[in-house]
């Protein structure tokens, strides 16, 4: 089974998510911004910012858009804040890179953490 694929980068880095484990949920991020914020700003940038919501459950839905080096992918999240638990739609967008700034077919498949943030907005 091809371990390489938009669909389980988005699944290993929701399930790192849901067990709050944010130094591993780093390395199924995309290669640019995993580069750009190196490991250890990253990891804070991914507890800063999804740590104030606990996941709870998540269900990948459909790819809503597919190019040859990034694709959206629907997911259903329901998620904990201090004031309740919502369920929301989202649209994560997985890209795959070669290295930082280099998309290609042939790359890595990683999750762009802000595009997937801004849908809680």
């Amino acid at each position: 089974m091809n371990e390489n694929t938009p669909e389980k980068a988005l699944t290993n880095f929701l399930n790192c998510w849901k067990d709050r484990n944010f130094s591993k949920m780093v390395k199924f991020t995309q290669v640019t911004w995993r580069t750009e914020k190196g490991n250890k700003d990253a990891k804070q940038f991914l507890k800063d910012f999804y740590g104030i919501k606990k996941l709870i459950f998540f269900e990948l839905k459909d790819r809503i858009s597919t190019q040859e080096i990034f694709i959206d992918i629907g997911v259903i999240v329901k998620y904990k804040l201090p004031h309740g638990v919502f369920m929301k739609k989202i649209i994560a967008r997985i890209i795959c890179e070669t290295g930082s700034y280099e998309p290609n077919k042939d790359g890595i498949w990683g999750v762009n953490p802000i595009g997937a943030l801004k849908e809680f907005n």
